[in-house]
This record gives C-alpha cells, sequence and structure tokens, in this order.
C-alpha cells in the first residue's frame, strides 16, 4: 500500500525486529526500504556481538538504520561495508545507535 506522498510502506519504517542473540553471535539488518530499527534484546548482558548492516547491493543511499539495545554489550562490531564511521565498540543497556549510507559501501553514524 502506498503513503499519500508516493513512499510504500515498507520504505518508511522496518518494523523493529526482536533478536535474541548470545555472546558471540551476529544479528543481520535486512531492511532494504528507506529507514529501519532494529531491536537487540538478548537474554542479559552479552561480553561479544556483531551486527551487519545491509549490504552495499540491498542498501540506498540517505537509508537509516538504527539499533537499539535492551541489554548492554561489552565489545560491540559493526560491518557489512568497507566503512563505518563513528561505530561503538560497545553499547549499554538503552543505547540507541544510528547509521546512514552516504556513499557506496559507507556509513556513517548519526548523532
Amino acid at each position: 500500500m502506498l503513503h499519500a506522498s508516493g513512499l510504500a510502506a515498507s520504505d518508511v519504517m522496518q518494523a523493529a525486529s526482536p533478536a535474541p542473540p548470545v555472546s558471540g553471535g551476529t544479528v543481520n539488518i535486512v531492511n532494504t526500504g528507506i529507514s529501519g530499527l532494529t531491536v537487540i534484546n538478548p537474554a542479559g548482558t552479552l561480553a561479544t556481538l556483531t551486527v551487519s548492516l545491509p549490504s552495499d547491493a540491498n542498501s540506498k543511499l540517505g537509508q537509516i538504520e538504527r539499533i537499539c539495545f535492551l541489554r548492554a554489550i561489552t565489545l560491540l562490531t559493526i560491518n557489512g561495508a568497507s566503512s563505518i564511521l563513528g561505530a561503538p565498540a560497545a553499547a549499554a543497556l538503552g543505547d540507541n545507535i544510528g547509521f546512514q549510507k552516504v556513499a557506496a559501501n559507507q556509513w556513517v553514524r548519526l548523532a
């Protein structure tokens, strides 16, 4: 269904994705719309976690991806592109981290 702006609902916001990872696991963000939200909700604090942003082929310039953490992550790795500027090395309970695709294979952390 299209909005009055001509955008499909999937281009406006991806539904929050419950992602119950385990330590050492990977969460893949697969949104191909304009904006998405992924909720990371493990059973407890994780020692390590990798979050992969959408691939270059499956993302659009200007796309924004937000990641919400409902538990702390001691060692956080963000990957999925050859350049990710401002990626944090950890996440605290309640952190909401955003990234925007600004060029081919390049994401920048939003303030």
